[in-house]
C-alpha cells in the first residue's frame, strides 16, 4: 500500500513537488472549474428570471460557502503544515502519520453538521419559512449537499498533503461538469419544477461526485488500509496530535473574519438589497472575474502550498531550497495583484476591505 501511494506521489510530483509543477496542475483545474460554469452562466441567465438568478448566483452560493469554509477551512490551512514522511520511509511511519493527519482530518465532518444544522436554523428563523416551503426544502437539500462534500474532506486533505494534485483535477472538474449537465436536464426537461429545487438537486450532484471520488480512490483502490482511513479504534480516538489540533482551532478562528472579508458583499446584498441587484451582482461576480480568478487564484494557492512545504522542516539542498523560496516569494507578491483588477470590477468592495 506504501509503494501504492509512493508511486501516486511521482505521477503528481509528491511531497516535494516545486512551483511551477503544482502551479500547473492548479491552473488546469481552475481553468476547468471555472471556464465550464463560464459557458453554463452564459446560457442559463437565458433561462430563469432575476429572482431565481438571484437564488442560484448569491443566496445558496452564499449559504454553502459560509458552511463549507466556517467547517474546513482552518483544517485545510493546518493540515497543509504537516509533514507527510513518502520518501522512502518505513510502511509503519507512514500508515502512523497519515492516521494522525486524518484523526483530526476527520474531526471537520461533526464540526461541518453543526455548522449546518446552525445554519439551516438560522435561516428558517430569519426568513420565516415552513418546511413546505419550496426554499426550505432547498435549503435542507442544500445542507444535505454540504454534509455529502464534508465526508470527503479527510481524503482531501490527505490527498493535497500526498500533493495529488492530479486526483484533484479529475474529481472537481467532473464534478462541475455532473452538476452542470444536471441542472440543464432539470431546467429544459422538467419546467414545471421549482428553480429552487433544481439548484439543490445539482449541488447535491456536485456534492456526491466529490465524495465518491475521493472515496473512490483512497478505498477501493486500497492506497492505505481501512485503518488508517478510519482510525477510530477504541483507545486510541483521544491521541490527537495536539499541536496540530490547536493550530485547527486558530485557523478556524480565523475563517470567521475571513469569511466575512470574502462574502461581505454577498451578506449585505442578501440582507439590504433586492433581487434584480442581486441577479445583476451575481452575473456580474461569475462572468467578470472569470480571468482574475483564472491567472491569480492558482498563484496563490501554489505559494501556499510551497511555503507550507518549507514550513515543515524537510531537509533539502540550500541552493535548491533558496530557489524555491524565491520563486514561492514571486508567486506570492503576483497573487497580490489579484485585488486590483477585482477592485477595478467591484469598486464597491473597498468599503467592506
Amino acid at each position: 500500500m506504501v509503494s501504492d501511494t509512493s508511486n501516486s506521489n511521482s505521477g503528481d510530483g509528491g511531497a516535494d513537488a516545486d512551483l511551477p509543477r503544482t502551479f500547473k496542475y492548479l491552473l488546469a483545474t481552475q481553468f476547468l472549474s471555472r471556464g465550464i460554469p463560464f459557458i453554463f452562466n452564459s446560457w442559463i441567465v437565458r433561462h430563469l428570471s432575476e429572482e431565481d438568478y438571484a437564488l442560484f448566483a448569491v443566496q445558496f452560493h452564499l449559504f454553502v460557502t459560509c458552511v463549507l469554509f466556517l467547517s474546513r477551512e482552518g483544517f485545510r490551512r493546518a493540515c497543509m503544515r504537516t509533514y507527510m514522511k513518502c520518501d522512502g520511509d518505513s510502511g509503519t511511519g507512514v500508515n502512523a502519520n497519515a492516521a494522525k493527519l486524518l484523526k483530526v482530518g476527520w474531526m471537520t465532518f461533526p464540526l461541518g453538521i453543526l455548522v449546518t444544522l446552525a445554519a439551516c436554523l438560522f435561516v428558517f428563523w430569519w426568513q420565516g419559512l415552513s418546511y413546505s416551503s419550496p426554499y426550505a426544502q432547498a435549503i435542507l437539500i442544500h445542507g444535505f449537499a454540504c454534509v455529502l462534500e464534508l465526508l470527503a474532506e479527510p481524503f482531501y486533505i490527505l490527498s493535497q498533503n500526498l500533493v495529488l494534485l492530479r486526483l484533484r483535477l479529475v474529481v472537481e472538474t467532473a464534478a462541475t461538469l455532473f452538476r452542470c449537465i444536471i441542472t440543464s436536464i432539470l431546467i429544459l426537461k422538467q419546467p414545471s419544477l421549482e428553480k429552487a429545487i433544481v439548484f439543490a438537486l445539482s449541488q447535491v450532484t456536485y456534492g456526491a461526485t466529490i465524495f465518491l471520488g475521493y472515496w473512490g480512490y483512497f478505498v477501493l483502490f486500497r492506497v492505505y488500509g481501512t485503518s488508517v482511513l478510519f482510525p477510530f479504534r477504541v483507545g486510541s480516538t483521544m491521541d490527537h496530535n495536539r499541536p496540530l489540533l490547536n493550530m485547527c482551532v486558530i485557523f478556524t478562528l480565523q475563517s470567521f473574519r475571513k469569511l466575512i472579508l470574502q462574502e461581505g458583499e454577498k451578506m449585505v446584498l442578501v440582507w439590504l438589497d433586492t433581487p434584480y441587484n442581486q441577479a445583476v451582482y451575481g452575473l456580474v461576480d461569475k462572468l467578470g472575474s472569470l480571468v482574475v480568478r483564472l491567472v491569480f487564484l492558482p498563484f496563490e494557492e501554489s505559494s501556499y502550498v510551497t511555503f507550507a512545504r518549507r514550513s515543515q522542516g524537510q531537509k533539502e539542498d540550500p541552493g535548491k531550497a533558496s530557489d524555491r523560496c524565491a520563486e514561492a516569494c514571486f508567486a506570492n507578491r503576483f497573487s497580490g495583484y489579484r485585488v486590483w483588477p477585482k477592485l477595478f470590477l467591484f469598486p464597491h468592495q473597498i468599503a467592506v476591505w
